[in-house]
């Protein structure tokens, strides 16, 4: 499982970004540490209630508690601001896992047909696709939301001595 992480960023600035229904996905987000050293999110998920109370202002020093749900996707789930006020929003969590699970749905049903038509057009060798698309659809549909579950975020957040 991803452990939480607590870390003092200040953002400096990020190449793209992409706005769903309750949260927003950086990419190549570029950040520097309490120390100095510069830090790269490959993928940053920032619900949007974190992001209204401040969470992505750029050239502030913020406090993140920060979930990795793969090697380039990390995710946002709480931060404090230069206030020391914590802030935490368990439904946009919850879209944002239930976001997950729909796409690992998407990748299940589309695992069969893909790999046979590209199958048909490669004489078989398609077929080697089932097993990448079947491996994502869990990913999607099991290992991140158990990431992001509720009572694991609870047990997370009382190991910093926060109580949701």
């Amino acid at each position: 499982m991803s452990q939480m992480r607590k870390i003092v960023v200040t953002v400096r600035n990020h190449k793209d970004s992409e706005t769903g229904n309750s949260s927003t996905f950086y990419k190549r987000v570029r950040a520097e540490d309490e120390s100095g050293k510069t830090i790269y999110f490959k993928g940053l998920l920032v619900p949007n209630y974190l992001d209204k109370k401040g969470a992505y202002n750029k050239d502030v020093p913020r406090t993140w508690f920060v979930k990795s749900t793969s090697k380039k996707i990390t995710v946002v789930v709480g931060f404090e601001n230069s206030r020391g006020e914590f802030f935490f929003d368990g439904d946009e969590i919850k879209e944002v896992v239930r976001g997950a699970r729909v796409q690992g749905l998407i990748y299940a049903v589309a695992a069969v047909p893909a790999s046979v038509i590209v199958a048909i057009a490669t004489y078989g060798l398609g077929l080697l696709l089932l097993p990448v698309f079947l491996f994502y659809a869990y990913r999607f549909f099991f290992k991140i939301p158990a990431v992001l579950s509720h009572q694991t975020l609870k047990r997370d957040f009382e190991g910093f001595g926060i109580k949701i």
